[in-house]
């Protein structure tokens, strides 16, 4: 094998190791799937969160809400308001613990 061939199937197998990590909670990842598809954003909310009533109101992938003075900027994915009135301003973040907060 040449070593053209050799350094393509290293390649190859680089972007197959990184394509198996990634998962649509990924933000990159998430932004692009997402982004203008609010019935799509609504039904994997409801999934995740256990909220069947959960109605988006807006969602913007990656909204940055700059600090104040002292706190900590956030950036908001998802507004959406529950049956029973609740408003939730959801962060969507990868980590090990699989369940909601």
């Amino acid at each position: 094998m040449s070593a053209t061939q050799e350094n393509r199937r290293r390649e190859h197998e680089e972007d197959l190791s990184r394509l198996a990590r990634l998962r649509v909670i990924d933000d990159d990842f998430m932004r692009c799937v997402f982004r203008g598809q609010r019935e799509l954003t609504e039904d994997v909310l409801r999934v995740v969160c256990g909220l069947e009533g959960l109605h988006v109101v807006k969602h913007e992938t990656q909204r940055d809400l700059k600090r104040l003075a002292g706190a900590r900027s956030v950036e908001l994915d998802v507004w959406a308001v529950g049956d029973d009135g609740t408003q939730y301003d959801m962060e969507v973040q990868r980590g090990d613990d699989p369940y909601p907060r």
